[in-house]
């Protein structure tokens, strides 16, 4: 009896396997840029940049290896140790990384030596443009706009029918525009997500052949109405559990 109860109450037996998960975290700095700066998950090779606000986020292990290198900064290796996996959220600081000149004639410049900080004391004046002097300048992406069949014929008025615009109604221009669209945003949308959880992470942990990724990301899309908002609003743990499911079903 006693070899069976050691089984049951094993605390290695216990224990939950090793999931992936999103670590988020911010760059605290007040002197430098923190935009930009890499993070490398030197465990799995998967890596990311910081936004404008030194905000990130990356797939991590327990007990992963993080290297964070930016410019500005010394290299700072960050271990995910049992602590941090299980924050949502980490704050990291790094430690400036100082570019001294080996020999410095101080004029009436008010230098100090430091390479970095004195580059931000020189005065610049910035180009102007049409919006600063109060032009209008648009600042979307052109597209070609499909006018309805009641703007083609001018709201009812017949005697002014934009011709061009009614001949490409009629031959399916407008149509294939759309579907042309519609495919481009669906196209740049599974390459944002095959480009966050990486190739190898979606083929590795659910078993999804390398050559299908692409195809396993349109299926999930097309088949989750939800998927695409989950992303762009960051609901990763809920898009990690349509990858599960969907992978069950895609060789159905």
């Amino acid at each position: 009896m006693l070899p069976f109860l050691f089984f049951i109450f094993s605390p290695g037996w216990a224990q939950p396997p090793n999931k992936a998960k999103v670590l988020t975290g911010q760059i605290t700095n007040t002197q430098f840029n923190v935009s930009g700066i890499h993070i490398t998950n030197k465990s799995t090779s998967k890596n990311t940049i910081t936004d404008n606000k030194g905000q990130f986020e990356i797939l991590v292990h327990q007990n992963d290896s993080l290297i964070f290198n930016g410019i500005s900064y010394k290299n700072k290796l960050l271990v995910v140790n049992d602590s941090i996996y299980h924050q949502n959220h980490i704050t990291v600081k790094l430690k400036e990384r100082v570019t001294e000149l080996k020999e410095v004639t101080i004029a009436s410049h008010n230098l100090s030596g430091n390479l970095e900080s004195d580059l931000l004391k020189i005065p610049f004046q910035k180009p102007r443009s049409a919006k600063d002097i109060g032009l209008p300048v648009y600042e979307g992406i052109q597209q070609e706009h499909i006018p309805t069949l009641l703007e083609t014929f001018n709201y009812g008025l017949i005697t002014s029918i934009n011709l061009e615009a009614l001949q490409k109604h009629i031959n399916g221009y407008y149509k294939r525009l759309k579907g042309k669209r519609k495919w481009g945003h669906d196209t740049k949308l599974a390459e944002d997500v095959i480009y966050f959880y990486k190739k190898d992470f979606l083929s590795n942990t659910y078993n999804i052949p390398p050559d299908q990724v692409l195809t396993f990301v349109y299926f999930c899309m097309l088949t989750d109405k939800n998927f695409s908002s989950n992303f762009r609003n960051k609901n990763h743990e809920l898009i990690l559990k349509v990858f599960k499911q969907k992978s069950q079903q895609f060789y159905k």
